[in-house]
């Protein structure tokens, strides 16, 4: 019978130990501190072809309303909201001679951006700055389709120029709100 006892106090201690339930030591570390810094970033990058070139060869030409349409124009990167102006930086300058042609010859609008914008104008090349879109979104790459213009009455005008080459740049601006 001590045998039994014996044997049964065995079997209920290993079933006891078996029981127990073992945990894993864990530790924790301190605070790590995870910082997510932003700055403004704004960027106009123009697209592959971006000259614009009139050209008038004949007689026609010079009653025409001749378009230059620049598809990917330039594309800007803004993480906030922005207008976009448009001027040039110097009057035409003409290649030879001193004939004067005006900046305001050429008008110059947007046909499409993608994403939308709002306040989309039509303005006429000037030193001063004009705004050509009053509110464009913050976007990873809004892309701008633009258009050059020389409506008739303008080109009408240029009849009188000295036949030579008048270059100037342009200048695109991007300004956050």
């Amino acid at each position: 019978m001590k045998k039994m006892y014996l044997s049964s106090f065995v079997i209920a201690i290993a079933f006891t130990l078996c029981s127990i339930n073992s945990k894993a030591q864990t530790a924790t570390s301190g605070p790590v501190a995870l910082t997510i810094s932003i700055e403004d970033a704004i960027s106009i990058t123009l697209g592959g072809t971006p000259d614009v070139l009139f050209e008038y060869h004949s007689a026609a030409s010079f009653n025409s309303s001749p378009n230059v349409a620049k598809t990917n124009h330039f594309t800007v990167v803004s993480n906030r909201a922005y207008t976009l102006g448009v001027n040039a930086d110097a009057p035409f300058t003409p290649a030879t001679g001193t004939s004067v042609v005006p900046l305001s010859t050429v008008q110059i609008s947007v046909t499409a951006a993608r994403p939308a914008v709002t306040g989309a104008t039509t303005v006429a090349l000037d030193q001063n700055l004009a705004q050509l879109v009053a509110t464009a979104p913050a976007s990873t790459g809004t892309e701008f389709d633009i258009n050059y213009n020389i409506p008739t009455s303008a080109s009408q005008a240029l009849i009188t120029a000295a036949a030579t080459d008048y270059t100037t740049n342009v200048l695109y601006t991007v300004t956050q709100l």
